[in-house]
């Protein structure tokens, strides 16, 4: 059996309809899925408030382009719009986050390993009882840009932003996150 956190359908379920129109109203392109996750009680606490996107577990890492890897490099985060599951806007921070992990043995051994995190306001999300986000459910989190019209251009001439989408808790989800054989309903 596949850890729900590491396993990913070969082919990505499509993103709802409902998104979809979202972004488009917002004339956003190059609509791509970043991460497929089990929820964390540390993703809903409020005093952690962050959404945790271990690097290792990212199904594209080419969702950040060059100037978003510059601008994290130098700053330290990204200002990034983030639709909720509810489809409402919230304006939160992309940053990179670096740590060490200590070998299971208890060795002096270190791994260093990262995550991408949604922070400066996840709480908002998390906690918006509309969204019913609970410990183990499954979202996805979809990456897509927006060109910056409206105001001045903050890091070039697109904008980084999410839309982080709640799966139904059917067993057809739960299937594709135990196993991506790509017989099932999943790969199809």
């Amino acid at each position: 059996m596949r850890s729900a956190l590491s396993s990913i359908p070969s082919t990505p379920p499509d993103m709802p309809t409902e998104f979809k129109n979202k972004i488009q109203s917002l004339h956003g392109f190059r609509v791509q899925l970043v991460i497929q996750k089990e929820i964390f009680p540390t993703d809903l606490s409020p005093h952690h408030d962050r959404l945790s996107m271990p690097k290792n577990q990212v199904s594209n890492p080419d969702f950040l382009g060059e100037q978003d890897k510059k601008i994290l490099k130098l700053e330290g985060s990204i200002r990034v719009k983030v639709i909720d599951p509810n489809l409402n806007q919230y304006e939160l921070r992309l940053s990179e986050w670096k740590f060490k992990s200590r070998s299971c043995s208890g060795l002096s051994k270190s791994k260093r390993s990262s995550s991408y995190v949604l922070n400066s306001g996840w709480y908002k999300i998390s906690e918006n009882k509309k969204n019913k986000l609970q410990k183990k459910d499954i979202i996805q989190v979809w990456s897509f840009r927006v060109n910056n019209d409206d105001n001045p251009p903050i890091y070039g001439e697109e904008r980084l932003c999410f839309a982080v989408v709640k799966l139904t808790d059917t067993d057809e989800v739960k299937h594709c996150l135990i196993e991506s054989d790509p017989t099932s309903a999943c790969a199809s």
